[in-house]
Protein backbone atom coordinates (compact mmCIF):
# COMPACT_ATOMS: atom_id res chain seq x y z
CA UNK A 1 0.00 0.00 0.00
CA UNK A 2 1.12 3.42 -0.62
CA UNK A 3 1.45 6.38 2.04
CA UNK A 4 -0.54 8.83 2.22
CA UNK A 5 0.17 12.63 1.20
CA UNK A 6 -1.01 15.02 3.92
CA UNK A 7 -1.72 18.79 4.04
CA UNK A 8 -2.44 20.98 7.07
CA UNK A 9 -4.04 24.31 7.10
CA UNK A 10 -4.52 26.89 9.45
CA UNK A 11 -7.96 27.70 9.90
CA UNK A 12 -9.91 30.07 11.00
CA UNK A 13 -13.69 28.63 11.95
CA UNK A 14 -15.68 26.79 9.29
CA UNK A 15 -14.31 26.42 5.97
CA UNK A 16 -15.73 25.87 2.43
CA UNK A 17 -14.75 22.58 1.37
CA UNK A 18 -14.63 21.83 -2.38
CA UNK A 19 -13.44 17.96 -3.25
CA UNK A 20 -13.59 17.12 -6.84
CA UNK A 21 -12.70 13.53 -8.19
CA UNK A 22 -13.28 10.42 -10.97
CA UNK A 23 -12.95 7.26 -8.58
CA UNK A 24 -12.51 7.24 -5.13
CA UNK A 25 -14.34 7.98 -1.48
CA UNK A 26 -14.52 11.50 -0.32
CA UNK A 27 -14.16 10.61 4.13
CA UNK A 28 -15.32 13.80 5.98
CA UNK A 29 -14.63 14.75 9.78
CA UNK A 30 -16.07 17.72 11.27
CA UNK A 31 -14.77 18.90 14.72
CA UNK A 32 -13.66 21.41 16.82
CA UNK A 33 -9.91 21.68 15.64
CA UNK A 34 -9.48 24.75 13.96
CA UNK A 35 -7.12 23.69 11.99
CA UNK A 36 -8.09 21.24 8.42
CA UNK A 37 -6.40 18.34 6.89
CA UNK A 38 -6.31 16.84 3.69
CA UNK A 39 -5.16 13.06 3.47
CA UNK A 40 -4.73 11.83 -0.30
CA UNK A 41 -4.42 7.64 0.06
CA UNK A 42 -3.71 6.20 -3.38
CA UNK A 43 -5.05 2.84 -4.18
CA UNK A 44 -4.00 0.58 -6.23
CA UNK A 45 -1.32 0.59 -8.97
CA UNK A 46 -1.30 4.11 -10.05
CA UNK A 47 -2.95 5.66 -7.20
CA UNK A 48 0.71 7.35 -6.13
CA UNK A 49 1.10 9.08 -9.19
CA UNK A 50 -2.39 10.09 -9.33
CA UNK A 51 -2.33 11.45 -5.88
CA UNK A 52 1.05 13.51 -6.53
CA UNK A 53 -0.86 15.50 -9.05
CA UNK A 54 -3.87 16.38 -7.04
CA UNK A 55 -4.41 20.23 -6.62
CA UNK A 56 -4.61 21.28 -2.87
CA UNK A 57 -4.80 24.58 -1.45
CA UNK A 58 -6.30 26.75 0.59
CA UNK A 59 -6.91 30.94 0.07
CA UNK A 60 -8.16 32.10 3.31
CA UNK A 61 -11.29 29.88 4.33
CA UNK A 62 -12.18 28.06 1.11
CA UNK A 63 -10.13 25.01 0.67
CA UNK A 64 -10.02 23.02 -3.01
CA UNK A 65 -8.60 19.32 -3.64
CA UNK A 66 -9.13 18.63 -7.29
CA UNK A 67 -8.36 15.27 -9.22
CA UNK A 68 -6.03 16.19 -12.04
CA UNK A 69 -8.24 15.90 -15.25
CA UNK A 70 -7.49 12.53 -16.88
CA UNK A 71 -6.23 11.57 -20.59
CA UNK A 72 -7.16 8.35 -20.48
CA UNK A 73 -10.23 7.23 -22.21
CA UNK A 74 -13.64 6.64 -20.06
CA UNK A 75 -13.92 3.07 -20.23
CA UNK A 76 -9.90 2.66 -18.09
CA UNK A 77 -11.30 5.34 -15.10
CA UNK A 78 -10.44 3.15 -11.98
CA UNK A 79 -8.70 0.17 -13.44
CA UNK A 80 -5.58 1.78 -13.04
CA UNK A 81 -6.19 3.18 -9.37
CA UNK A 82 -7.56 5.80 -7.66
CA UNK A 83 -7.06 8.37 -4.53
CA UNK A 84 -9.39 8.34 -1.38
CA UNK A 85 -9.28 12.02 0.14
CA UNK A 86 -10.09 11.95 3.97
CA UNK A 87 -10.63 15.61 5.36
CA UNK A 88 -10.86 16.96 8.97
CA UNK A 89 -12.73 20.17 8.95
CA UNK A 90 -13.92 22.70 11.33
CA UNK A 91 -17.33 22.16 12.35
CA UNK A 92 -20.29 23.43 10.58
CA UNK A 93 -18.19 23.44 7.40
CA UNK A 94 -19.58 24.49 4.09
CA UNK A 95 -18.87 21.40 1.37
CA UNK A 96 -19.38 20.96 -2.00
CA UNK A 97 -17.91 17.26 -3.06
CA UNK A 98 -18.65 15.47 -6.27
CA UNK A 99 -17.06 11.89 -7.37
CA UNK A 100 -17.86 9.93 -10.58
CA UNK A 101 -17.61 6.84 -8.54
CA UNK A 102 -17.42 6.59 -5.10
CA UNK A 103 -18.82 7.06 -2.10
CA UNK A 104 -18.99 10.49 0.15
CA UNK A 105 -19.15 9.84 4.29
CA UNK A 106 -19.51 12.60 6.94
CA UNK A 107 -19.01 12.35 10.63
CA UNK A 108 -20.43 15.29 12.98
CA UNK A 109 -21.76 18.40 12.04
CA UNK A 110 -21.68 20.44 9.38
CA UNK A 111 -23.20 23.25 7.54
CA UNK A 112 -24.67 23.54 3.96
CA UNK A 113 -24.02 20.62 1.98
CA UNK A 114 -23.94 19.60 -1.74
CA UNK A 115 -22.76 15.90 -2.36
CA UNK A 116 -23.16 14.03 -6.23
CA UNK A 117 -21.76 10.93 -6.71
CA UNK A 118 -22.42 9.06 -10.51
CA UNK A 119 -22.20 5.47 -8.49
CA UNK A 120 -21.96 5.71 -4.42
CA UNK A 121 -23.40 6.03 -1.44
CA UNK A 122 -24.08 8.99 0.71
CA UNK A 123 -23.65 9.17 4.41
CA UNK A 124 -23.67 12.38 6.55
CA UNK A 125 -24.22 12.78 10.36
CA UNK A 126 -26.01 16.13 10.98
CA UNK A 127 -25.93 19.19 8.01
CA UNK A 128 -27.68 22.64 7.93
CA UNK A 129 -29.04 21.95 5.10
CA UNK A 130 -28.81 19.22 1.98
CA UNK A 131 -28.56 19.16 -1.57
CA UNK A 132 -27.27 15.41 -2.16
CA UNK A 133 -27.59 13.21 -5.81
CA UNK A 134 -26.69 9.79 -6.32
CA UNK A 135 -27.39 7.85 -9.86
CA UNK A 136 -26.84 4.41 -7.94
CA UNK A 137 -25.95 4.44 -4.74
CA UNK A 138 -28.13 4.73 -1.20
CA UNK A 139 -28.90 8.31 1.27
CA UNK A 140 -28.38 8.37 4.42
CA UNK A 141 -28.96 11.53 6.67
CA UNK A 142 -29.42 11.28 10.18
CA UNK A 143 -30.51 15.25 10.81
CA UNK A 144 -30.69 18.19 9.25
CA UNK A 145 -31.77 21.81 10.57
CA UNK A 146 -32.73 22.37 6.79
CA UNK A 147 -34.15 21.77 3.86
CA UNK A 148 -33.22 18.69 2.75
CA UNK A 149 -33.13 17.60 -1.24
CA UNK A 150 -32.35 14.31 -2.42
CA UNK A 151 -32.68 12.26 -5.32
CA UNK A 152 -31.04 8.86 -6.31
CA UNK A 153 -31.70 6.85 -9.35
CA UNK A 154 -31.21 3.64 -7.84
CA UNK A 155 -31.26 3.47 -4.34
CA UNK A 156 -32.81 4.16 -0.69
CA UNK A 157 -33.46 7.63 1.07
CA UNK A 158 -33.01 7.55 4.61
CA UNK A 159 -33.48 10.75 6.69
CA UNK A 160 -33.71 10.46 10.24
CA UNK A 161 -35.26 14.49 11.20
CA UNK A 162 -35.60 16.68 9.15
CA UNK A 163 -36.00 20.76 10.23
CA UNK A 164 -37.24 22.76 6.92
CA UNK A 165 -38.51 21.49 3.14
CA UNK A 166 -38.30 17.41 2.31
CA UNK A 167 -37.53 16.63 -1.09
CA UNK A 168 -36.95 13.13 -1.86
CA UNK A 169 -36.96 11.19 -5.17
CA UNK A 170 -35.60 7.47 -5.35
CA UNK A 171 -35.93 5.66 -8.81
Amino acid sequence: MSTSLETRFDTTGPINLKVELLVGDVTLTAGEAPTTTVRLVPRGKNGAGMAEKFTVEAHGNDVAVLAPKLRDSFFSIGTKGSVDVEVELPAASAVDAKTGAGDVTAAGLLGEVRATTGAGDLTFHEVGSARLKSGSGDITLQSASGDIDAKTGSGDITVGTGGGRLDLVSG
